[in-house]
């Protein structure tokens, strides 16, 4: 939701992470092309269709919005034709983008710290960086995607250069990330059935996410 938001030229909360912004004009144009191929064109497949994994490789849907980490699993099916190419800027003149990354930590619990942060450090050099680009999960190290094993691999040049352009991660300033995911699923899920995004609509989705945004710090 975040990077479509983007594409019209909005947040869907500010950038401090403590207000909700999913009733604002620019986003009331994203919630309404939403509302508008999923209902008026026929065009996005239902949310009943599955997964975007499962509607691809089943032949139900030509076109899916992914990442890069979906290019292995793709490949995986013998015979299948695909690539890939950038998703189209929006309105504002904006590629709708989000960079994130992942996190390996080393809990308080571990009985076996140090050969635990071995392997975090393993995990995070350039020999693992260049084996996870194999199974389609590259990261943004520099030395990794500047590697010529990986700038042959498939369609990595273009995801490389993509990571370059990406906008960076917004999230919530008292750090509820799952309760905010589930809360926006949940309030804007109509609109991909048929509920049109109204000025009260929206108004009323906006106010349930805000108060997870209120909530004390988790």
């Amino acid at each position: 939701m975040q990077c479509g938001a983007r594409a019209f030229g909005t947040n869907l909360i500010s950038e401090d992470g403590r207000k909700a912004q999913f009733n604002t004009p620019e986003a009331k144009k994203f919630w309404t092309w939403l509302y508008d191929i999923h209902n008026t064109y026929g065009v996005a497949i239902a949310p009943s269709g599955g997964t975007v994994n499962e509607a691809f490789l089943s032949g139900n849907a030509a076109m899916v919005v992914s990442g890069g980490y979906l290019q292995y699993a793709f490949q995986q099916k013998k015979d299948l034709d695909f690539g890939a190419t950038a998703v189209p800027k929006g309105p504002s003149g904006a590629r709708g983008s989000m960079t994130m990354g992942d996190g390996y930590t080393v809990t308080a619990a571990s009985k076996v710290k140090d050969v635990a942060w071995d392997f975090v450090k393993w995990m995070t050099n350039k020999d693992a960086g260049i084996i996870m680009c194999g199974i389609g999960l590259c990261g943004a190290r520099p030395d990794v995607i500047d590697d010529p094993k990986v700038k042959g691999m498939g369609m990595q040049p273009l995801f490389n250069r993509l990571v370059g352009e990406g906008m960076p991660y917004l999230g919530p300033a008292n750090l509820r990330v799952v309760e905010l995911n589930d809360v926006s699923r949940q309030v804007m899920g109509p609109v991909l059935t048929g509920t049109k995004p109204d000025d009260q609509f929206l108004a009323t989705a906006n106010a349930q996410v805000q108060q997870v945004l209120d909530k004390p710090r988790a």
